[in-house]
């Protein structure tokens, strides 16, 4: 198993290869740590308010992750 997170200044639904994974932050706003297998993935952030992610999707190895060191793929969002 591999960990990754999705920081963003928004929250928003995380898809990994076209699936949902849920959300990027938990409800007290802290950023959620994935599982995901180890790879080649391509990952989105889909912002809750409607705003666009300027980085969104992005293709991103994720190997030699645990889930104290998760692969960090920030996103930010446009203005």
């Amino acid at each position: 198993m591999e960990f990754f997170a999705c920081p963003c200044p928004g929250r928003g639904r995380v898809m990994m290869d076209g699936n949902e994974q849920g959300d990027n932050k938990e409800d007290d706003g802290s950023v959620r740590t994935l599982q995901c297998g180890r790879g080649l993935h391509r990952i989105a952030l889909e912002c809750a308010d409607g705003k666009q992610c300027l980085d969104s999707p992005r293709n991103v190895m994720i190997a030699k992750t645990n889930p104290i060191s998760p692969e960090e793929v920030a996103f930010r969002c446009a203005s």
